[in-house]
This record gives structure tokens, sequence and C-alpha cells, in this order.
């Protein structure tokens, strides 16, 4: 599990995860609760969590400062991200 003490929003990363019908309130509750990491290109790295309602998303983030991440986009788990998640959370 990687640490976060803080989330870098701006005006395009909040438009960005709008577009995908997400908000900044469901990432910081992913980010804040448990989630998965997988990593991807660029030194990004996907989370993989829940909402308090319960709503998996995807959230791609890299990390701008120790423990300091920017958001670069969010939206919903695909069918295999949520097979992972259910996988490693309940074991």
């Amino acid at each position: 599990m990687i640490k976060i003490n803080r989330v870098i929003w701006e005006e395009w990363n909040i438009n960005h995860i709008a577009k995908h019908e997400v908000t900044q309130a469901e990432v910081e509750e992913v980010l804040h609760n448990k989630f998965i990491v997988r990593p991807t290109y660029r030194d990004r790295l996907l989370l993989i969590g829940k909402t308090k309602n319960g709503r998996l998303i995807s959230t791609v983030v890299h990390e701008d400062d120790k423990d300091t991440y920017y958001i670069i986009t969010s939206r919903d788990a695909t069918v295999s991200e949520t097979r992972d998640y259910e996988e490693e959370i309940n074991t």
C-alpha cells in the first residue's frame, strides 16, 4: 500500500474526472480507504477502490513529491479491475 498525505487538484483534473462522472469527494474517499495498486506507464499508478456508497472506481495518479500525488484521471473500474480488486481485498 502506498501512503497518500496530499492530493494535487487543479481545474484540469477536476474537469477531466467530471467527464467520467466522478467527483473529487469520491476520489478522496477511495484514497483514504482500502485500495489496490497497479503500476502503469510513465511511472503512474492505478488505484482501484470503493467509495462510501460502494462505487468501484479506478484512479490514475503520479507521485509529484513524497506522499503527494497528482490525479491524472478517475473512472468506473473495468470488469477485470473489479475482479482484481475483489480477489486482492478478500484474501
